[in-house]
Parts: C-alpha cells; structure tokens; sequence
C-alpha cells in the first residue's frame, strides 16, 4: 500500500494558517480585557478587522525572501546593516498601504462605518509604526540569517571539475575551462579551448552543479561562461548576439535577457 506523503507547501500552508488563527485570537481577546478594565464597548468584528495587520506578516517576507534568492534583490548590497534597512523600511511601507487598502475595502463593504484608507494609514503611522519596525527588524535577522546559510549550502555543491567516461578511459576537465555548453540532444556539448566534449545529460541536470556567478543561461538550449564574454549586441527585436572572447557568436534569447543582464552587470563590478 502506497502512503501519500503531504505537499510540504500545503502542510506550510495549513501550519501557517493555524498560527494566524491563533494570533488573531490572541489579539482579539486581549483587546476584550482591555475594554473591560477601562470600561468600553467591545465589538469583536471591529478588532478582527483592525488585527488583520498580522496577515501580511509572513506573504511581505516571504515575497522580499523570494526576490532575494531568486532575483538577486538587495543582494549586491554588502553592509548587512544597509542591506536589513531598506528591507526594514520598504517592508513596512509595503504594509502599511496594503493594510489600510484592506481595512478601507472591508469596512466599506460590510460595515456600517467606513474607515477611510488615509485615516487608517495615519492611524497606524502614528500609533503603531514602532511596531511595523520592531518586527520586520526581527524578519530581517530571520531571514538573510537563513538565506545567508543557504546560499553557501548552495555555493559548496557547485562542481569544480566535470568527470567523462569514454569505454575504459575517464577524464575530467576544469569548469574554469568550459567556454559555453550547448543542447545536442540526448547529449550536451561541452566547449572548451581545446575541445568540444559530449556528456549524456541535460542542460538543466548541469545548470544545478554550476556556479551561476559564472554560467548563466542565455537560450533553450545554451549556457555561456560569463568571463568569456567579451560584449553583446541587441538585434532590435528583442533578442541579442553575444560575442566571446574566442570570436564565437551566441543568441541570447529575449527570454533570458533579464536574467543576463543582472549576472554580467554583476560579473563586470565584481
């Protein structure tokens, strides 16, 4: 009998939602002592609404740790003191606009009061900014701390040297030597200075073992060593030819094009 094991984002997902629900009950009854000890109505729809700000919390942070790892977003930054700043500051301004749009919409839409979406946002810059700061301060430290580490996991496990087998002879060439790799299905060609070598594999299976400071995807079906670029031209329909230092000449595929160009800017100030 097969036993189906839980898509770990559902089970984030569910663990996720349960610790929201959890906080928000938190919240709500905290803001009922409170109306009892100072002897004020209580309304338990209102401070759910108003406790809605501890559901952007985890997406804000997420979303900032996606665009770091996969995006190179504040990356290039090398004060971690700078770098946790400005996501301190842009993640706090990111909520506060977002949490004052929900509450305008919802109060306007089930409510008989309807808070504006400037009051709300003057409301919570005034009284609970230190708040937004405090904890996105504390995201911060969480996230780059964990993103840092996994980025040197991933930096460990780039292959320095590519092993061929060809019947009973075995070598193996340095991954500084590779100039660009091209599909030639069901084989990749690998081309070097010297020589051009055939691997049975995918471009894909090899762009995980190398250094993508170094190799960077430029088409379908090509991978270019960054330093063996010499420059790049536009085509004028979206697409670009790249020219190497051994006079070779690639496609660059308005596809990859973003990409490229935030890894050779980098490869050029490095």
């Amino acid at each position: 009998m097969n036993i189906r094991t839980p898509n770990p984002r559902i089970k984030k997902t569910i663990q996720f939602l349960i610790v929201l629900l959890l906080v928000l009950g938190v919240a709500i009854f905290q803001d009922f002592l409170s109306s009892h000890y100072q002897n004020y109505a209580f309304y338990a729809s209102e401070s759910l609404l108003f406790n809605l700000f501890w559901v952007f919390i985890l997406p804000i942070a997420a979303g900032f740790r996606w665009l770091y790892l996969k995006k190179g977003f504040l990356r290039e930054i090398q004060s971690k003191v700078l770098r946790n700043g400005i996501f301190v500051l842009l993640a706090t301004v990111l909520h506060l606009i977002l949490f004052s749009g929900l509450v305008h919409l919802i109060s306007w839409a089930f409510y008989a009061l309807t808070f504006s979406f400037i009051e709300n946002l003057e409301y919570s810059i005034s009284e609970e900014l230190y708040v937004y700061l405090l904890i996105y301060a504390a995201m911060s430290l969480l996230i780059f701390r964990k993103n840092s580490s996994e980025v040197a996991s991933m930096a460990s496990t780039y292959r320095e040297y590519l092993n061929f087998s060809n019947g009973r002879i075995n070598s193996r060439i340095a991954v500084s030597e590779i100039i660009y790799l091209s599909a030639a299905s069901p084989y990749v060609s690998i081309h070097t200075s010297s020589k051009k070598h055939l691997q049975n594999t995918t471009l894909k299976a090899l762009l995980s073992q190398l250094d993508p400071k170094q190799f960077v995807q430029i088409h379908k079906s090509s991978i270019v060593n960054l330093f063996q670029i010499k420059s790049y031209h536009s085509r004028l329909n979206g697409d670009y030819d790249i020219y190497l230092l051994t006079g070779e000449e690639l496609r660059l595929s308005r596809n990859y094009v973003d990409n490229f160009r935030i890894k050779f800017e980098a490869r050029l100030s490095s």
